[in-house]
């Protein structure tokens, strides 16, 4: 049976961590501490307003990014 502390290590790992970073902690604190550490914007979608209207989603330099799509008339074939 697995414990609290193994559940907050699969979920670590779930969210990009690496598990030798956690492989000798102990407690649900130092775990969540380290989970709380982790960068969990990485690949979400940006925040939107209603000045974003008529935007759409692309990627930009490997990240999801908010951009206006060039009209035929302005890109080079």
């Amino acid at each position: 049976m697995s414990t609290t502390v193994d559940e907050l290590k699969t979920l670590y790992v779930k969210l990009g961590g690496n598990i030798a970073d956690v492989a000798n902690l102990q407690t649900d604190a130092e775990l969540i501490d380290k989970i709380e550490d982790l960068d969990l914007t990485a690949g979400r979608l940006p925040e939107v307003t209603a000045d974003d209207n008529g935007d759409f989603l692309r990627v930009v330099n490997g990240e999801w990014d908010k951009a206006t799509v060039p009209s035929a008339e302005s890109e080079a074939y």
